[in-house]
This record gives structure tokens, C-alpha cells and sequence, in this order.
């Protein structure tokens, strides 16, 4: 099967159907789909041939959805180049996977590169038609190759087939995913793994694609809400606390949205509670890897009623906590978590050292810590390699975060550990605060953590991110380390 065959049964089920709406146009299906196989014939015609591997950097939305349909449909494997990193940081990514040209949307995008630029009025010719010389099928045939997050580490590269981004989107739609005609927006663009991922099931599976060329705020993100009608929200927890900042009403602002999904970067439970009573009753917690696609979903019920739960395993995927042996722990123990996918890879691409730290005997090692229940239910802890052991002690991040985040001045906190003369880890913590001084802050947080306190907390404006929206700690943990010696607190 050919991933893109998926949006041919959507074509031929309800060609007239709203498939997708970018600012204020509306796409249907056979247009998509026309779209689709028109962009794959100027693929051909501008010399790409299947099995060649190129770089995707088209930032009209809606090109760049069909292109990614259309490279699939003709059997180019593509990789996702992030705009917002550096050119060297591309060309690198794009040297080590043996690119042969960039497509995009604009002829000086890439530099140096040969480009293959796509015109955006391919979307919206009528003659697009099915041409069979066009088509590839061979379920394992490469279908991309995406990056890792890179929080810990350089990126790492993950090729994916088309059985396995298959099997990764009815794993999307099997945990809360996207009903005929139900429009769906993520504010996270078609960059990013998770979004793109889920805006390809909801185009697939009946859905209705929102996307936006021009900018926003949350202000005009709350306009559009309404406007569209939008009941299902793709979001990461900073997005979150910027709509709260937006919200005055007590009651949920979104009281018909179908889904509220919180994914991409952990969310405490304090945000998670604002958002159900601000925001939307409705919250979903879903939580995956780069290297797996999406692993667990937790139900609004299941939100409401327990505190940091991230679900159960999604149809496909296994889940084990394990010791540092890697022998599976009894429930309700912390342990390493390991997970296994129908469709995953096997290896890391030109990377030996990372394959053997994180795929061993058929597992997947994504370096988190969790803790399972014996019904299946999942809980994380943060990452094992953030652990810090002060005096004997083994300290989670997630322990000092949760306990910050009690406070009612805060709207963000991580920690993290600091580097002292003597090698010893110190436990610090940066926090996001209003009307609070960090002196404050920490004895709030001697009078609950005792030993396991953080030794110092500083007051940033933001948490800096990646691309993903995820903390970069080591970031925090330079600007303390500096901050904190400046102040003639760390030596």
C-alpha cells in the first residue's frame, strides 16, 4: 500500500466534502486529491525520480500538505527542514540522508542546493489526474526520514515506511482522533513530526484541515475558535497558558470542542485543571516519541480523575517499566520506560553509538521514567537522564516542578541540576513567576521538598524552547550557573 492511496478512498468516498480550509478558502477532497497528483507530475517533470531523497521546505500550509502526499504518491522519501533552524544545521541533516535537491516554494529558500520549487496554483488546477505511472507500492518503502527532538542530544535521524507512518495514524485515530467533517487546527505547524502527522490522518479519515498563512495571537486564535467552529485543538501546555492569559470567563471558554489535546511537552497538573475549567472540559493527554509516533492517549475522564496520567497504550503498542536490567518491575514501581510499535524502525540512520543506547532486543528505550498501574494506566516521571542524586538521594525534576507549581504566583517551572567545583550535582530550578521573589519561592518549597529543596531557584520571563516546545534545560541550567556565580552563590 501507498500511504497516499488513503487520501484516494477519502476522494472517492465524498469527493465534494470539505477536506480542507487554509485563511478563508475551502478545499474538497477531489480537489485535494487533484492537487495531489498534479504536484506529483511537476516532481517528475523537474526530475526527481522514486527512491531519491530531498528535503521539504514549503511554508504555504496547504502546498506543503499536498506535497506531502504527493512525494509519498510518487515514492520520493522526503525530510521535514525546519525553517527556524540554522542553514548549517540543515545542510548538515540533509548531507547525512543523501538529499538530492530541496523542494519548496520559493527559489531562493535553499542556497546551494538544487531546487525543485513547486507554484502554488498546481493546487488549484482541474486536470490533475490519476496517472498510474506515477504511483508506487511497496509497503516497505521508505516513506521519510524526520529528526529526533534534540533536547539531549545532536538530532538524531529516524527513517520511517509507509507501513509504518500507516500504522502510526491509526494509532492517531484510535485515541480520540478526527470525525467526518469535524474541523481540526493545530497551532504547532506542519514542521513539526506530531501536527503533520495528525493533520494527514484528519485530511484521510473525513476530517476538515485548518490551516492559517498569516500570523496569530492568542486573541485571534480564540476569534478563530468561533468563527470555524473548531471542536477538535491540537496544542503544547505554553500554547495553553497563553489562551488562559486571554480568558476571563469562569465557565469552559470552548464548552462544544470535542477534544482539547495537550501533547509534545509534559503539562503539570495545575495547567491541565485551568484548562478544563477555563478552557475546555474536554482535555486529551497524548504522549509519543519521534522515534515511535503516538504511544499512549488518556480520555478526559481519565484526566479529570487522575492526576499526571498520560493514558494507556494505543492499539499496536507495548509498554514495559523496567529495571536498570532491564527486567520488568512490579506495578506501581518507577522504572525505565520501553515501548515496541508495529511499524518502527529498527536503528537510527548513521548513528551506531545512539542505536545501541536506545533499540536493544526489539525495544524501543526513549529514556523516560514512568510508573504503571496494573490496569495499564501510565504515569511519567521526566526523563531518566534528569534524575539527580544529592547525598544519596535520587531527585526528579518532575518532584520540585510539581511541588513549584503549587504555588499560585507560578505559571512555569523546570528543574534541573547545576554544575558545582566539586562535581556534585546541586538541584536548582527555574521558574516563570509574577509578584513573587525567588527568596519566596524557595522557602515555599523548603517547607514541603525538606532535603530533596532545590539549593537555588532564579525568575526568568519565559522558558526558552526547541521547535517541538519543549524545555531546553541545559539552556536554564547555563543562564543559573551564571546568574547564580555572578550573585557569589555558586562556586
Amino acid at each position: 500500500m501507498n500511504l497516499a492511496d488513503l487520501l484516494t478512498d477519502r476522494a472517492r468516498r465524498a469527493p465534494d466534502s470539505p477536506a480542507v480550509i487554509c485563511d478563508e478558502r475551502t478545499i474538497s477532497a477531489g480537489q485535494f486529491e487533484r492537487a495531489a497528483w498534479a504536484v506529483a507530475a511537476e516532481l517528475r517533470q523537474q526530475g526527481l525520480k522514486p527512491g531519491d531523497v530531498v528535503g521539504l521546505l514549503v511554508n504555504d500550509p496547504l502546498l506543503h500538505l499536498v506535497a506531502i502526499f504527493a512525494l509519498a504518491r510518487y515514492g520520493v522519501v522526503h525530510l521535514p527542514v525546519q525553517p527556524h533552524a540554522s542553514p548549517e544545521s540543515n545542510a548538515d541533516v540533509l548531507r547525512r540522508i543523501g538529499a538530492v535537491a530541496v523542494v519548496c516554494d520559493a527559489p531562493a529558500a535553499a542556497p546551494g542546493w538544487r531546487v525543485v520549487c513547486l507554484d502554488p496554483h498546481l493546487l488549484f488546477v482541474a486536470d490533475g489526474r490519476p496517472d498510474p505511472a506515477l504511483r508506487h507500492d511497496r509497503p516497505d518503502w521508505p516513506f521519510s526520514c524526520k529528526t529526533s527532538s534534540g533536547t539531549t542530544s545532536a538530532a538524531k535521524l529516524i527513517g520511517v515506511t509507509h507501513a509504518g507512518a500507516v500504522a502510526a495514524m491509526e494509532r492517531v485515530q484510535a485515541g480520540r482522533g478526527h470525525l467526518e467533517g469535524e474541523r481540526f487546527f493545530s497551532i504547532v505547524g506542519l514542521h513539526s513530526d506530531g501536527p503533520r502527522r495528525r493533520y494527514m490522518t484528519c485530511v484521510v479519515a473525513g476530517g476538515v484541515a485548518v490551516l492559517r498563512t498569516r500570523p496569530y495571537n492568542a486573541q485571534v486564535l480564540l476569534e478563530m475558535i468561533d468563527r470555524l467552529d473548531i471542536r477538535h485543538l491540537g496544542c503544547l501546555p505554553n500554547h495553553a497558558r497563553e489562551l488562559l492569559n486571554e480568558v476571563r470567563s469562569d465557565g469552559p471558554r470552548f464548552p462544544a470542542m470535542r477534544c482539547f489535546r495537550l501533547s509534545a511537552a509534559p503539562s503539570d497538573n495545575h495547567l491541565r485543571e485551568l484548562v478544563r475549567r477555563h478552557l475546555c472540559a474536554n482535555v486529551v493527554i497524548s504522549y509519543g516519541c519521534s522515534e515511535l509516533g503516538p504511544l499512549t492517549s488518556a480520555e478526559p475522564e481519565l484526566v479529570a480523575r487522575s492526576p499526571g496520567t498520560v493514558g494507556y497504550a494505543l492499539p499496536g503498542i507495548s509498554i514495559e517499566i523496567v529495571d536498570e536490567a532491564e527486567n520488568p518491575v512490579p506495578f506501581g514501581t518507577t522504572g525505565n520506560l520501553r515501548a515496541r510499535a508495529v511499524g518502527m524502525p529498527a536503528a537510527y540512520h548513521d548513528d551506531p553509538a545512539a542505536t545501541e543506547r536506545h533499540f536493544r532486543n526489539g525495544w524501543f528505550y526513549p529514556g523516560d521514567l514512568g510508573v504503571m498501574a496494573a490496569d495499564g494506566e501510565l504515569k511519567l516521571l521526566g526523563r531518566a537522564d534528569d534524575v539527580m542524586i544529592v547525598d544519596g538521594l535520587k531527585i526528579a525534576p518532575l518532584e520540585i516542578e510539581a511541588v513549584l507549581m503549587q504555588h499560585p504566583a507560578v505559571r512555569e517551572a523546570a528543574a534541573f541540576p547545576l554544575r558545582s567545583t566539586h562535581s556534585y550535582q546541586l538541584p536548582a530550578a527555574a521558574v516563570v513567576a509574577a509578584g513573587v521573589s525567588s527568596r519566596e519561592l524557595l522557602e515555599f518549597a523548603n517547607a514541603r521538598l525538606k532535603s530533596r529543596s532545590p539549593i537555588a531557584i532564579v525568575l526568568v520571563p519565559q522558558m526558552p524552547r526547541n521547535a517541538a516546545g519543549k524545555i531546553l534545560k541545559r539552556e536554564l541550567a547555563e543562564f543559573a550557573e551564571n546568574e547564580l556565580r555572578r550573585r557569589g552563590q555558586l562556586r
